[in-house]
């Protein structure tokens, strides 16, 4: 089972890896971003019932 501490790792790993590619109709990073933030929401709670989707999803979109 997987832990918080793996969890924070894994956001940090998305957040610091996200580019911006972006034109006037459409922001490929974002579409992208959060279907993978989705997905991995769904694997996470599958390895423990109580993972907290709000909070990673949080901490994948903070600045900084």
């Amino acid at each position: 089972m997987m832990t918080r501490k793996d969890y924070v790792k894994i956001a940090k790993a998305i957040n610091g890896s996200t580019a911006i590619y972006s034109d006037l109709t459409l922001s490929i990073e974002t579409v992208l971003k959060n279907y993978l933030i989705s997905e991995l929401c769904v694997i996470f709670k599958e390895d423990n019932p109580n993972f907290n989707n709000s909070r990673f999803i949080k901490a994948c979109n903070e600045e900084g």
